[in-house]
Parts: structure tokens; sequence; C-alpha cells
């Protein structure tokens, strides 16, 4: 892998799409194939181009990739998507599908974004419902729309203490598995990167969510 972003996502999202491969069951794979228009990386090949675009820099290849599996954290499961222009990510879209009441369905979606421009000048993460807006073509979404309307689309605008897209990738993973436990994320890195070359891995990136977290400590 070229860098520590491109090392992380490609280890999280091969663990993702193996853990929906494995423990999904058929009713939701099928009701989330309704909702994405069945953009959703089921097989090893599509994560590279899901994750890094075209040679050209262009996202042409449009698919949500699924994170690994979230244990009992209030909703179904998620799945993510980098937004990139000339082969730079432009935003995170983290995708939850949600189930409030028997038989019902909604989704909640995210977007993490870094911009030194406009109101939002600073690197943050706020709900979304116009995926269309990051670059995704409208055929992602399909006919059928799962975000409730009243969803507020540009405040509030939560800032993010990272300082690059792998920490922001790091924050993200965070809010969907939390920190300790055995559904956490330092639990999740252990085994992601257990067995691969760089035995060291799980240690770099703990150490780098350390460093963000620790931002976050009002007593501080």
């Amino acid at each position: 892998m070229s860098n520590d972003l491109d090392e992380l996502m490609w280890e999280y999202s091969i663990r993702g799409m193996e853990d929906w491969k494995n423990d999904a069951v058929d009713g939701l794979k099928k009701l989330a194939k309704k909702y994405l228009a069945n953009a959703i990386v089921e097989e090893e090949w599509e994560v590279g181009p899901a994750i890094y675009g075209g040679p050209s820099g262009e996202h042409k290849f449009i698919k949500f990739i699924p994170t690994p599996k979230p244990g009992d954290k209030g909703f179904e499961w998620s799945f993510f998507l980098p937004t990139r222009e000339e082969g730079k990510i432009k935003s995170l879209i983290l995708l939850l599908l949600v189930k409030p009441e028997e038989g019902k369905y909604t989704c909640v979606a995210f977007r993490f974004e870094s911009s030194p421009l406009g109101s939002h000048g600073y690197s943050h993460v706020q709900l979304t419902s116009k995926l269309t807006k990051s670059g995704l073509p409208d055929q992602v979404v399909g006919e059928i729309s799962c975000f409730p309307e009243w969803f507020p689309t540009s405040y509030p605008a939560f800032p993010v203490p990272a300082r690059n897209w792998t920490g922001m990738f790091l924050s993200m993973a965070t809010a969907i598995h939390g920190r300790e436990g055995e559904d956490g994320i330092y639990s999740l890195l252990r085994e992601i990167f257990q067995g691969t070359m760089n035995t060291n891995a799980a240690r770099k990136y703990k150490d780098m969510l350390d460093e963000i977290l620790s931002k976050l400590d009002a007593d501080s």
C-alpha cells in the first residue's frame, strides 16, 4: 500500500466485505441493495476501484463498502464511501441502515469533509440526505429514498480534531464501533492486522487514534 490511509482503508474494507457476505442475513442484504440501487461492494476486486477510483483519478466506480460487523450498536449495518476529485479524497460518506420499528427501515447518513474555505472551513462531520452533493450519480440512491424528509443538510457541522484523512477515517470508524470492548475499534484493528506483513500496523493506528481522542476530553 502506498500510504497509511490506503493501507487502513484496504484492510478495513476487506474485513467489512467479508463480514457483510458471511454475517448479514439475506433480508437485510436485499433491503440494502434496494435502497442503494445494488451499489454495494461484495467482491474483493471491487474494493480497489471503490476506494481509489480510476487511473485518471476520476471516481466513476461508485459503490458503498460495507463496514465490519457493527455488533449491537442500535443499527443494522453501515456502509462507507470515499469520494475523490483528481485522485484526492473530497469526502467520506457514512450511511447507516436503521430499524427503529418492527418491519420499518430508514437510513441515516453523515458526510466527513475538510476544507479551508467557506463557513465550514474546518474538518467536520454533518448529517446529509443529499448524496449527489458529494459527487455521487443520481442512480445510486435510486427511485426509493430511505432518508427522512426533515433531515438538515448544512448545520450542525461538528468539528473533527483530525489533522489528515487518515485521522478522519479513524474518527469515522470509531463513531461506528466505539473505542473499547470486543466490538470496539481497538480490538478490530488488532484483528484486522493480525498476521499481516506490517506487524506494527495496529499499534500505529491506535497511537494515531489516541492522539485524536485525547483532544476530546472536556477536562483536559
